[in-house]
């Protein structure tokens, strides 16, 4: 999720545009309910069915790697809503240098 398609831009990049362009007009239930939507249906109902390895199975490490990027990502999306929360998870995630989200 973390490269583009050819010349398209990422999706999330294009999502978090529209995000942002809610919270530039003050629109913050629009703001949320985009957030909502990303992690829900985009992240969680589709993603991670997608990257699911078989019954007992590991997942690969790159698949692995890649999911915890996309999250990264999420995180730092969801974090003006959830800030306590989020920089918790954050730190739980990687080994991580105090104070950089």
């Amino acid at each position: 999720m973390s490269k583009s398609l050819g010349n398209s831009p990422d999706p999330i990049e294009l999502i978090e545009q529209n995000i942002n362009d809610h919270f530039d007009k003050f629109r913050i239930s629009d703001a949320l309910m985009a957030t909502y939507k990303l992690v829900w249906d985009d992240f969680c109902a589709m993603y991670l069915e997608v990257i699911k390895p078989g019954y007992q199975q590991p997942i690969d490490s790159k698949t692995l790697e890649s999911t915890i990027v996309f999250f990264e990502k999420l995180l730092k999306i969801l974090h003006p809503f959830t800030p306590f929360v989020t920089e918790e998870i954050w730190h739980w995630l990687r080994e991580r240098n105090e104070g950089k989200m």
